[in-house]
């Protein structure tokens, strides 16, 4: 048979890590299409709901959920984009509504003291 139609997919959840995973982003998502490449899914964040679009990860297993470590380079405020490729090429995507907060996750720290360097 010939693949006509693009995947449906869905970027559900962006939660803050708890446990292990503090300091990370909880990203969960749903696909359906009978025929997914072998590495369908390119996770990708940017300031605006449209982009441009920074590459989070990409070439991952539809595993569903994937949890994405926050540095400092992360804006305080960012989209999340969901793209998925089928294996006859169809791309679909699905973008957060909301911004996801960073700050929440990104690692912090406090200078308790200054001593000279002698």
């Amino acid at each position: 048979g010939v693949d006509l139609t693009a995947p449906v997919c869905r970027l559900t959840t962006a939660a803050i890590g708890r446990g292990k995973h503090s300091g990370h982003v909880e990203l969960r998502w749903e696909v359906v299409d009978q025929q997914l490449a072998p590495e369908p899914i390119t996770l990708s964040f940017s300031l605006s709901a449209k982009g441009p679009w920074q590459v989070i990860a990409t070439g991952l297993r539809d595993d569903g959920q994937y949890f994405w470590k926050i540095d400092n380079s992360v804006p305080p405020s960012v989209f999340v984009r969901l793209e998925v490729v089928d294996a006859a090429g169809h791309r679909q995507e699905s973008v957060l509504q909301q911004a996801v907060d960073t700050r929440q996750v990104a690692p912090r720290g406090r200078i308790l003291g200054v001593a000279p360097v002698e």
